[in-house]
């Protein structure tokens, strides 16, 4: 890994740059480990993450993360994020910018979305003062 002095530096750039060190989609954990799992399924069992290795510009890879490492990590770096202005979070962070669909019109955001779209629908469709099983 780097030091935390230069990951500083690297996460002062982004900043400057007014780009998202952090977004709204990374505080849903479900989310995140459901993206994690894909992962490492298209990659033959490893997550093959890349990170800084002693320095800048030399990447190694972490290829097992548990769940609990995950969210503990997560919840660490949202804390060191909340130090950068707006909490970290880029100047109109819209995912379509990069090429991506919005994270509440896909994968576990828009089965929930559908769910409760489709509980909506029974209880308007049961008759007045009937239960739903």
């Amino acid at each position: 890994f780097i030091t935390e002095g230069e990951s500083r530096r690297f996460m002062k750039l982004i900043s400057d740059l007014e780009l998202s060190l952090w977004h709204p989609i990374l505080d849903d954990t479900d989310v995140v480990w459901a993206s994690q799992e894909k992962m490492v399924q298209k990659r033959g069992g490893n997550l093959c993450a890349p990170v800084p290795k002693g320095q800048i510009g030399v990447c190694g890879y972490i290829n097992d993360v548990s769940r609990e490492r995950l969210e503990k990590t997560m919840a660490e770096y949202k804390t060191v994020c909340q130090d950068f202005p707006r909490a970290g979070v880029g100047i109109d962070p819209h995912c379509h910018d990069v090429g991506l669909e919005h994270p509440g019109t896909t994968g576990v955001c828009k089965k929930k979305e559908e769910g409760a779209a489709e509980a909506a629908a029974q209880e308007a469709a049961a008759p007045s003062g009937a239960a739903l099983s």
